[in-house]
């Protein structure tokens, strides 16, 4: 996941991180781990504790446009 933010984040952080998919489901909450930095735009976070079921959701989320 991509998240903009111009506040300095280390490489290798962990994170905590709550968000909707806005498809009727419940908050994801996991944790992350900062993978890349770009300066004053963002950070690579990779997810470490990713349930089954949440990862099956964002990918149905992430894919639905490109069916049609």
């Amino acid at each position: 996941m991509f998240i903009e933010t111009k506040e300095p984040i280390s490489e290798g952080s962990k994170l905590k991180l709550a968000f909707n998919l806005d498809d009727g489901g419940p908050i994801i909450r996991v944790t992350a781990e900062v993978r890349y930095v770009v300066t004053k735009l963002g950070i690579g976070a990779q997810f470490v504790d990713l349930s089954p079921s949440d990862r099956s959701r964002i990918d149905v989320y992430t894919t639905k446009g490109e069916a049609g």
